[in-house]
């Protein structure tokens, strides 16, 4: 019987397993590792994981500042609700393309999508201002009266009357009339027209009672407020018609 030795070196390589020899089977599994191997690193470094905010905008990551993608509409204006506008406006993956499909992972399906995120509303208003109460006012005085009206004035003389106004007037507590009284005396005294003029009024005509003129001669108008606990205090301007 023959005695069989074993290959020195590398020369059991030439050997051969089934159809092939041995280097043949090592080359085919050296391919196969290197071309998986491949595989593994191209789909990881292909795979980038993008989330969705509020808005529906994908991007690799949201600002955190806002919750939105950076440099979207939705960031931009809550960055000026803050007080802060952003500058980034370069290139952060962030893409307003709601609702896009998404396919970026090597195996042709979505990427992974973070759930959105929820932004509380950003407040524009400042602290409020506590409340105080108003001071306490004093009771009315029963016995007050109004005062005289400041300003008052003939104008637009005509031969047969003329225009009247005044400073409007006010009680201690800041009451206003109810009217005011506008009475007219000749020079000798007499009571010549006597009316009340409506509620806010500060100015009106004197022209005789129902608007029928004066004669010529000196005249002089007293003007009063109405509504006072006590008699008010009158103006009074003269004038003068040359008829």
């Amino acid at each position: 019987m023959a005695e069989t030795t074993a290959p020195k070196g590398l020369g059991f390589l030439t050997q051969k397993a089934g159809p092939l020899p041995l280097w043949g089977w090592l080359a085919i599994g050296g391919g196969l590792w290197w071309y998986f191997e491949k595989q593994k690193t191209s789909t990881t470094a292909g795979a980038t994981t993008q989330v969705t905010d509020p808005a529906g905008n994908v991007c690799t990551a949201l600002d955190p500042a806002t919750g939105f993608c950076p440099g979207t509409p939705q960031d931009q204006a809550a960055q000026l609700a803050l007080g802060s506008p952003s500058n980034n406006t370069a290139d952060t993956g962030a893409t307003d393309t709601s609702g896009a499909d998404d396919s970026g992972s090597a195996g042709g399906g979505p990427s992974p999508v973070a759930p959105p995120v929820t932004v509380p509303p950003v407040s524009t208003t400042g602290p409020v201002s506590p409340v105080t109460a108003p001071p306490a006012t004093t009771a009315a005085n029963p016995k007050w009266a109004y005062p005289a009206p400041s300003g008052l004035q003939a104008y637009d003389v005509a031969k047969t009357g003329y225009r009247l106004s005044w400073n409007a007037v006010k009680g201690p507590q800041g009451q206003v009339p109810a009217s005011y009284t506008i009475a007219t005396y000749s020079s000798s005294g007499a009571l010549v027209d006597q009316f009340d003029t409506q509620a806010g009024n500060t100015n009106t005509a004197e022209y005789g009672k129902g608007g029928g003129g004066l004669k010529a001669g000196t005249y002089h108008t007293n003007v009063w407020a109405n509504g006072g606990p006590q008699a008010p205090n009158h103006a009074t301007v003269t004038v003068t018609l040359k008829g």
